[in-house]
C-alpha cells in the first residue's frame, strides 16, 4: 500500500492497527458470545478483506435504516436549539500502541460501507488524567453519510484528514447508518504517522481551536445576570422597537452556541436568550466533547423550567461528578419528567 504522503523528507511513516477499543455506543453483538459481531472486533489486524459479506468477525452497529426513527416508539427530537449539522448517530473509539503525527486512517469496511461520517483525533491517551480543559478531540474530516453512493463491495475508505500539530493515539469514528440498506460493517482501522521522537523541534499547540472556543461559549452561560437599568438606557437599534414575543420568538430558533454568542452582543439579547423558556429541552450530545461540571453549573440558572435533557455521549474520563449532576436535579425537579 502506497504511502499516505504528508510528511517531510527523511521522515519514516510507520502502519499501526488499533491494539484496544476504548469506548462505543452501539454494537449489535454481544460479549457473551465470543465477540461475534461486537466492538471489540475492530482490535487488531483485518481479517476479512478483500471480502465482502455478513461476517461474525466484524464491528456491526446496532441498527440501520430509517427504521429505528420512524417506529412507534422512537423518541422525537430534544428541542429546537439541537445542533443541526450533528448528524452522527454512534461512534467507536480506538486507541492504538504508538502516538504519531497522523498522515493518514485507513478505515475497511466490509459491508455497506458509507456509514462514517466524522473522524477525531484526541491530544491525550486514555490512560492520561487531564481535565476537561486539558483534553481536545479534533476533527480531521467530516461529511454525509454514503451509502447509497457507493458500490456493494469492500472498500478501504481513505479520506482526505485535516493536518494535526500533535500526536496522537486515540482516534473516534462517528457514524450515520440512516441511508444503510442493511446494517454497516467494519473489519479493521489502519493508522499512519510519522512517530512523535522523529519530529524534532515540533511545538505541541494542541490546536483545537473549535473545541477551546465551544467550551468558551458553553461556559460563558454562566455570566452575571443582566441589570435592568443598563438595558434601560442602551440602544439597540431596530431590535429595541419590536416587542419581546417577537424578539423572543427569533431566538427560539439558535442552537446553544448560537444564544452564547447573540447573548454577548447586548443587554437586551442577553436577556432574551437568558430566559428560561428556551432551555425547556436541553441537548448536550452534539457539544459531548466540552461539558465537564462548569458547563451543567452554567446551566442551572436557565434551566428552571427544564422538562427533557440529553447527556448522551458525554461525561467521559470523568468530566462529570455526581454531585453536580445532583444539584442540577434539584433545579430542575419542579417540571423534570
Amino acid at each position: 500500500m502506497a504511502a499516505f504522503g504528508r510528511r517531510s523528507s527523511g521522515e519514516r511513516e510507520i502502519k499501526q492497527v488499533a491494539s484496544r477499543v476504548v469506548n462505543f455506543s452501539s454494537q449489535y453483538g454481544s460479549d457473551k458470545l465470543e465477540g461475534s459481531y461486537t466492538a471489540y472486533n475492530l482490535a487488531g489486524e483485518s481479517s476479512i478483506f478483500p471480502s465482502y459479506g455478513d461476517y461474525t468477525k466484524a464491528f456491526v452497529l446496532r441498527t440501520y435504516g430509517p427504521w429505528w426513527n420512524m417506529a412507534p416508539s422512537a423518541k422525537s427530537p430534544i428541542g429546537q436549539s439541537s445542533l443541526k449539522t450533528f448528524i452522527s448517530q454512534d461512534f467507536v473509539e480506538l486507541e492504538f500502541p504508538q502516538p504519531v503525527y497522523l498522515t493518514g486512517i485507513n478505515i475497511i469496511e466490509t459491508y455497506h460501507p458509507g456509514a462514517v461520517v466524522r473522524i477525531l483525533a484526541c491530544n491525550s491517551s486514555p490512560a492520561a488524567r487531564l481535565s476537561s480543559g486539558e483534553i481536545r478531540w479534533v476533527l480531521l474530516w467530516s461529511g454525509p453519510p454514503q451509502c447509497q453512493q457507493v458500490p456493494p463491495v469492500s472498500r478501504e475508505f481513505r479520506p482526505r484528514l485535516k493536518s494535526l500539530d500533535f500526536p496522537t493515539n486515540l482516534i473516534r469514528l462517528e457514524f450515520n447508518h440512516e441511508q444503510a440498506g442493511y446494517y454497516p460493517e467494519l473489519d479493521a482501522v489502519e493508522l499512519y504517522g510519522v512517530e512523535a521522537k522523529e519530529k524534532v523541534g515540533h511545538v505541541n499547540r494542541a490546536l483545537g481551536f473549535q473545541t477551546e472556543r465551544t467550551v468558551k461559549l458553553l461556559k460563558q452561560l454562566s455570566l452575571t445576570d443582566y441589570s435592568p437599568s443598563e438595558e434601560a438606557s442602551g440602544d439597540f437599534g431596530y431590535f429595541g422597537l419590536l416587542p419581546d414575543e417577537l424578539i423572543q420568538y427569533i431566538v427560539s430558533f439558535l442552537d446553544l452556541l448560537s444564544l452564547s454568542k447573540a447573548a454577548q452582543t447586548c443587554s437586551l439579547l442577553f436577556r432574551h436568550c437568558y430566559d428560561p423558556s428556551l432551555y425547556s429541552q436541553l441537548d448536550l450530545q452534539p457539544y459531548w466533547n466540552t461539558v465537564d461540571d462548569c458547563t451543567l453549573e452554567a446551566f442551572q440558572s436557565r434551566c428552571t423550567r427544564l422538562e427533557r435533557f440529553s447527556l448522551s455521549w458525554t461525561g467521559g474520563c470523568g468530566h462529570l461528578t455526581a454531585p453536580v449532576f445532583v444539584r442540577l436535579l434539584s433545579v430542575v425537579s419542579t417540571y423534570f419528567v
